[in-house]
This record gives C-alpha cells, sequence and structure tokens, in this order.
C-alpha cells in the first residue's frame, strides 16, 4: 500500500496542473489527461492490469457507491439500501471455472457468465384439457392477466392446442412455465383449476384467486448472483452480482448501461513518458 499511495502522489503531482483531483469515483471518461484519484489508484493497485472498472453513470436511484484498492485488488460496488447488489473489481487473474463463453464486445476482451437468475415474472401456462374448455381459459387470462403478487407481475399463457395429445401439452407448458393451470370438463363446470407447481404439487378443485395465493407462497423468490468474469492482458475484471427482489432483473441491466473498462494502460503510459 505505501508503494501505491506514493505512486498515486507521484501523479497527483505531475497532474494538479491541469486538474483538480479528489478522490472521485471511478470515472470511464477516456481522456487519461484528468483521470479522478480513484482511476489512478485502481491502475496502480493491479499494475499488469489492461483495464479496470469504472461508471460510464451513476443512477441517481442508488444510495451511494463504494470504492476500494489495496494491492493486487481494486473494485466499486453499489449499494442500494444496505446491500451491495453488484461490485466489480479487477485482479490479475481469475477462475472462470464452468462458466459459460459470452460475446464481450470488446476486441481483446473474453467474457464469460456464471449466474443464478429467478425473474421478477411469474409465469402460469393455462391448459384446458379440450377445446370445450377454451373459452373458460381465454376467460381466466382475461380477467387475471394484469394481476400482481408481491408487486411480482404475473404472465398467463394460453396453450390452445387442445388437438394434440394432453401429456405432451401438460410436460410442455411444464418445462416453459413456473406454474400450470390445467383444466377440465368439471373444472369449467365449477369454476375452478388445478394447479400444477414445477416440483411437482398438484392442487385440485380450487378456485383462480385460491391458486393464486398458492402461488404467492410457492414462488421462489427473485435473485440474480454469481459472476461475469472479464479476461485480458495482464487481468480479469469480476463482476459479482448478489442481487434480490426487485432488484434482481435490475443488476444485469445496470452493469450493462452503468459500468465500463478504464484504460489502465494509457494512464500508465502516460505517467511512464512524464517521469522521464
Amino acid at each position: 500500500m505505501k508503494q501505491i499511495a506514493a505512486a498515486v502522489m507521484s501523479l497527483l503531482v505531475l497532474l494538479s496542473a491541469c486538474s483538480r483531483l479528489g478522490l472521485g469515483e471511478q470515472s470511464c471518461e477516456p481522456h487519461v489527461r484528468v483521470p479522478t484519484a480513484a482511476n489512478i489508484l485502481a491502475a496502480q493497485s493491479v499494475p499488469t492490469a489492461r483495464y479496470t472498472p469504472c461508471f460510464v453513470t451513476i443512477d441517481p436511484g442508488w444510495d451511494h457507491v463504494e470504492f476500494e484498492a489495496e494491492s493486487g485488488r481494486a473494485g466499486i460496488a453499489i449499494v442500494e439500501g444496505t446491500d451491495t447488489f453488484l461490485a466489480a473489481i479487477v485482479t490479475e487473474s481469475c477462475d472462470v471455472g464452468d462458466a459459460i463463453r459470452r460475446d464481450s464486445g470488446v476486441p481483446d476482451v473474453e467474457r464469460y457468465e456464471d449466474v443464478t437468475h429467478i425473474p421478477s415474472l411469474i409465469t402460469v401456462a393455462v391448459v384446458p384439457a379440450s377445446a370445450q374448455q377454451l373459452s373458460y381459459a381465454i376467460g381466466l387470462i382475461d380477467l387475471w392477466q394484469a394481476v400482481e403478487l408481491d408487486e411480482r407481475p404475473v404472465r398467463l399463457d394460453l396453450d390452445d392446442d387442445t388437438a394434440a395429445d394432453i401429456s405432451t401439452r401438460l410436460a410442455a407448458a411444464a418445462m416453459r412455465s413456473d406454474f400450470v393451470w390445467f383444466i377440465d370438463e368439471l373444472d369449467a363446470a365449477e369454476l375452478t383449476v388445478e394447479l400444477r407447481t414445477v416440483g411437482g404439487q398438484n392442487f385440485s378443485r380450487i378456485t383462480p384467486a385460491e391458486a393464486l395465493d398458492q402461488i404467492e407462497d410457492l414462488a421462489p423468490s427473485p435473485v440474480y448472483e454469481g459472476n461475469w468474469f472479464f479476461r485480458f492482458e495482464g487481468g480479469c475484471i469480476t463482476y459479482v452480482f448478489n442481487a434480490e427482489k426487485r432488484m434482481a432483473d435490475a443488476a444485469p441491466i445496470a452493469a450493462e448501461e452503468n459500468l465500463g473498462f478504464y484504460p489502465a494502460f494509457e494512464l500508465r503510459e502516460r505517467t511512464d513518458r512524464a517521469n522521464r
């Protein structure tokens, strides 16, 4: 840390004539002539890394952002309430394990993702057993399509392929949806449904309102957790997600729109030239 602090002070002296630097945020501003002190600290903390994490923009809805830097590691974090739902950390290397390769959009950066995402949206497949129950199924969708459960939207999708085998239809519905409402002849007559869950639970002859109550109790809480890895020459930036409830859908969007890569190598090159 003493070496980092000394290097930072040297850079601050060199740059004091052209800018007034406080710690500031780790800005993605591409002009390395006026970096913030946070940009400088990050560049010196991992001196091999071509890039360091930075903010393209800062969402005014966030409670605050945090910065950390120590030898071999530097990062930024976004805090909502008391929870850090997203952090971006640069190190010399990272183990991507079984993460899936994705397109980074940057020629010299490799991107990998290893995340678990349970979205806020709850999907329900409405499956009438035959054409005779189709009008009842359509009526249910019209009645309940705009419903929310604990501020989570619910989408009801109709399976109207009543000529196909019902077992095949139910299996397909369970694969593409969180829950299934199966409707047979008696359900249509009694204005009920059979609620089927992915876990194999069945609730027969219950009203749609009761089915929604069960769904609210059984639906897993929204989360977006895990890591995105960005590997490049001399380093790796890891986005660490720990987002729950309403932030589960917002976290990956925030990462794409608000975070970026600061060209730390350009800052170092300029500093080296100035010290010659």
